[in-house]
């Protein structure tokens, strides 16, 4: 369901808070998930924490366990939507 969070009118708080978990997960999957739905909820409701968001984003963008573009993708939306 977490793939989905953007998508449902909850707050974008919910799938963020999650977010910064799984970007910790030792689970690639996890990992992966997270920066995809970090840069989709940017997309649907920008961020809480733009900060913290591109951090994990960075991060996750080292991380080659998981596909990079993902997370590149995910920290081009967070940045285009806080506009820097």
């Amino acid at each position: 369901m977490l793939l989905f969070q953007p998508f449902y009118p909850e707050p974008a708080d919910v799938p963020e808070d999650w977010c910064y978990k799984f970007g910790k997960h030792s689970g690639k999957a996890a990992r992966r998930g997270a920066a995809i739905v970090l840069g989709d909820t940017a997309a649907v409701y920008a961020e809480r924490d733009l900060a913290r968001t591109r951090s994990v984003l960075e991060k996750l963008r080292e991380d080659s366990a998981i596909k990079v573009v993902d997370a590149e993708d995910g920290l081009a939306t967070v940045l285009h939507r806080g506009g820097k």
